[in-house]
Parts: structure tokens; sequence; C-alpha cells
């Protein structure tokens, strides 16, 4: 299409000619950052449920044995979102359920978008005041058809991929439905949040050398926060007193104070992940979650 409009013979002005090329090759970026997003399954959920919600109410169906179609099923009801599920809410669900990309896949997709968003598009405004010999408008990427800017594109994936990976380090690394304080700890910090840091550092090391510090430092610390909170149960809707069970039932019922002391220690760990790897304060989400749990065991 692009090809067909730049050999049209209507455009009597280099500035009309310039105006189609400028707006097409805006258009073209545009659409592959929605295919990166859409890809990744990122997009966020608004209504009745937020992304956590909806992503917890999918991990929630999965356990229990559900897959795709039925996922999507369960999610049309009025427990959940009480209407019929949108393309992109379903891609969600897809992602979620089949797991189609790697970790490396994963940061692969962040950085194609920060790499557009930073560097690509200087280039494309270098390139095209090069070919018409003037100054070109820098192209932005602030809105599009659906009012969503450029930057919040990176904000889904890296949100998106924050999400799924505090997920999936609660499960296997931390195995936070195996928690026992009754037993006693060999070492300082129990071993699966020793293990938690170990895999948040290869991490560190291995998208550094994909998008550098800053994106990598703010990844880290969204998992971390998302981490806390799922341990505080903060992604529940649950009234104070049922959420203070909750915690309580996940760590169990710690009535003596080595198991306090232990508890404590593990959860101040995790919570200092983003300061011992990048000098970065714990968000205030996380810091509060931390609170709750402590709240909740009397500590």
């Amino acid at each position: 299409n692009l090809k067909k409009k730049v050999l049209s013979p209507n455009y009597t002005t280099t500035a009309a000619l310039q105006k189609v090329v400028v707006a097409s090759t805006h258009a073209a970026i545009l659409k592959y950052l929605e295919n990166i997003v859409h890809a990744a399954g990122a997009w966020p959920i608004k209504e009745k449920l937020n992304s956590t919600e909806f992503e917890d109410a999918v991990y929630s169906l999965v356990q229990r044995g559900c897959d795709c179609e039925k996922c999507c099923s369960h999610l049309e009801d009025r427990t959940y979102m009480d209407r019929t599920l949108t393309e992109l809410e379903k891609r969600v669900v897809a992602v979620i359920v089949l797991h189609p990309w790697t970790d490396s896949q994963q940061l692969a997709q962040i950085a194609d978008i920060y790499y557009v968003t930073t560097d690509f598009l200087p280039r494309v405004k270098q390139n095209l005041e090069k070919v018409f010999k003037r100054e070109v408008p820098m192209l932005s990427l602030e809105k599009n058809k659906n009012n969503v800017s450029s930057y919040s594109y990176l904000t889904f994936v890296c949100e998106a991929y924050s999400r799924r990976r505090a997920n999936s380090l609660l499960e296997d690394a931390l195995r936070w439905s195996q928690f026992d304080y009754t037993a006693p700890v060999k070492g300082h910090i129990s071993e699966n949040f020793v293990r938690v840091a170990e895999k948040l550092l290869d991490l560190k090391n291995k998208s550094q050398r994909i998008f550098g510090k800053e994106i990598t430092a703010d990844i880290v610390v969204m998992i971390v926060e998302n981490m806390l909170l799922k341990l505080s149960a903060s992604s529940r809707t649950d009234g104070h007193e049922k959420m203070a069970a909750n915690i309580r039932a996940l760590f169990g019922n710690i009535s003596d104070e080595r198991g306090k002391n232990q508890l404590q220690k593990d959860i101040e760990y995790l919570r200092d992940q983003s300061v011992n790897l990048f000098d970065r304060p714990p968000s205030e989400a996380a810091e509060t979650a931390v609170k709750k749990i402590f709240n909740a065991v009397s500590i």
C-alpha cells in the first residue's frame, strides 16, 4: 500500500508526498508494536477485574484442570466478567494456559518495543529528513486509534512479564504451598527464599545484556512487589480479617518466636532484593504488603 501511494501521480508537491510517507510509516510502526503486545498476551484488563485479578482467575481455573476454552467459558460467567471475552482477553488466557514463549523470548519482546521507542524512531526521523531534505516532525506514537500511548506498550509487556514471572517464582522456586516454619532452618535465610534470590540474580544478568540496567531494575522491582502482594493476599478483595486469616493459613499458624523471627528475616530478604541487586528501594506497595504479613502473624 505504501508503494502504491508513493508511486501515485497525484502528488503535486514534495510536502504532500512527505505527509503520506510519514503517516504510512507511523501506522506500520504502531501495528508492529500492537502485534508484539498481542503475541505476548499483554493487553491490560480494565473492566470488572483488573489484570492481576483476571490472571489469578485464569491460574485458579488451570489448577482445576480447565483448558483455554473452559477458562474462557468460566471467565464469561457472572462470577467473573459477566460478558463475552474480547479477542484480546482470549489471547491473554491462551498465553497463560499454553506458555508459548520461553523466558528469553519474553525478554526479547520487551527489548523489541524498547528498541523501537528509544532508538528506531529517531533513526527513522533522520532518514526521512535525508530523503526530503527538510526537517520532518518527530513521529509520535503517543496515541493510536485505541488511545494507547507507545510507552504504554512497553509498560504492558513489562508488567505482564513481571506478574507471570512472579507467579512462576512463587510456584517453582519459593514453593509457597509448602511453607513450614515449624522445622529448623539450616542457614540464616530459608533455602526457598535463597533460591528466589538466585533466580532474580540470573534474570538480572540475562536481561541487562539485552536491554540494560534501568528496564531490568524496573522489572525486578515489579516482580518482588507482585510476589509480596500475593504472599500478603493483597491481590484479593477479601476484608481485613479474612485477609489476615489467609496469610496465617499460607505461612502456618506460627506461634513460637523462632518461627516468627525466621519468617521476618525471609520476607525482609525478599523485599530487599531490589536494593541488593540494583540499589533501588522497595516499592510502596511492597512495603505495605510486608506490613500486612507481619501484622497477620503478630510480628
